[in-house]
């Protein structure tokens, strides 16, 4: 044993009372005088160098922030750590490296509840001083109580409501929004065009189908829109009161759309006025068939018309046919018409 702990004699100089000892522990070597030294015994020096020369040190594991996969309970459900804080080593000055020091003060944490479409988990990035607010928070959770005494709570808030209704029986009933777009019907919205799938009683909402809209998994995009964010839609391209085709290959005159639904209805000259509804169908014509139409060549009727390369058969008054263009020629019934007589003129 020396003033410095134990050692190993290695030299022992007896002409100046040096002697040479290896200390235990650390690298060092002491040069002490005879005095200074006192002997161990073999039981206490094997403790000490099994103390002093054990490396094998079980190092700790890490803890939040530092570890990856630690379960924090957040208001967007259930996360784990997922890219956690760097571990904080000592630089040579001497100084530990913090995460205030390394300028990285934010935690990410994948929320396992919510899934994308590329089947991975979304990342919610936070500070550490947010994600053990989160932690420590003891979330209320629903009681384990069992079956019997959800039973039990269920009838004894029913028999609650029978006797405060039995108390209060004018109550007031709760307000009802009453549907005008029905189950189906084509409307337009500041989305896009769409297609109305339910309305909500409770508040008044639609849900609406965003035709134009297309997500990873093949389905369409759903808006909840209040009616007043809502109108009725017109094919592209059509006015009421101007010629179109209808599915069916009948043309006519679109007389009205029915706002509730989106139906279009169409009447038909050539088939005596028949009114022939329909929806979402409907493109613009310069003249249905039957109707009376102006040429460079003089006046006529248009007898059909092709759908195939937009051309029109105009059979013309004096017996020939015309086979035009839209921008060839004009409808009568887009110019004067003489509906009150002879001076009966009517724009």
């Amino acid at each position: 044993s020396t003033p410095y702990g134990p050692g190993v004699v290695e030299d022992h100089r007896i002409k100046n009372g040096i002697v040479v000892v290896k200390m235990a522990g650390w690298e060092a070597t002491a040069y002490i005088t005879e005095g200074d030294i006192k002997p161990l015994s073999k039981g206490l020096f094997h403790s000490l160098l099994t103390q002093f020369g054990s490396t094998d040190v079980t190092p700790k594991p890490l803890e939040f922030p530092y570890a990856e996969g630690t379960i924090i309970k957040t208001p967007f459900g259930e996360a784990k750590v997922s890219r956690p804080l760097p571990e904080p080593t000592k630089s040579a000055s001497g100084r530990t490296n913090t995460e205030k020091d390394a300028g990285l003060r934010t935690i990410g944490l994948s929320l396992t509840n919510w899934m994308l479409a590329d089947q991975s988990h979304p990342v919610l990035y936070c500070t550490v001083e947010t994600a053990k607010k989160w932690k420590e928070t003891k979330w209320r959770r629903p009681s384990s109580a069992g079956v019997f005494s959800a039973f039990g709570s269920l009838v004894t808030k029913t028999s609650q409501v029978i006797r405060a209704s039995v108390v209060n029986r004018k109550t007031a009933p709760a307000p009802k929004y009453e549907q005008y777009y029905r189950d189906g019907a084509a409307v337009a919205t500041n989305f896009g065009h769409g297609v109305v799938r339910r309305f909500r009683e409770a508040d008044g909402f639609y849900e609406v189908s965003l035709v134009q809209w297309n997500l990873a998994n093949g389905s369409t995009a759903t808006a909840i829109l209040h009616g007043q964010h809502i109108k009725y839609r017109i094919s592209e391209g059509c006015h009421e009161g101007y010629p179109v085709l209808t599915r069916l290959g009948l043309s006519g005159t679109l007389a009205s759309v029915e706002p509730t639904t989106g139906v279009h209805i169409v009447t038909i000259p050539s088939a005596g006025g028949l009114l022939s509804p329909t929806q979402r169908s409907a493109m613009p014509l310069k003249a249905a068939v039957s109707e009376d139409v102006l040429t460079p060549y003089g006046e006529g009727k248009l007898e059909r018309y092709r759908p195939d390369d937009s051309i029109y058969v105009i059979c013309l008054n004096w017996g020939a046919k015309l086979y035009a263009q839209a921008e060839t020629f004009d409808r009568v019934g887009d110019g004067m018409t003489d509906g009150q007589g002879s001076f009966g003129m009517k724009w």
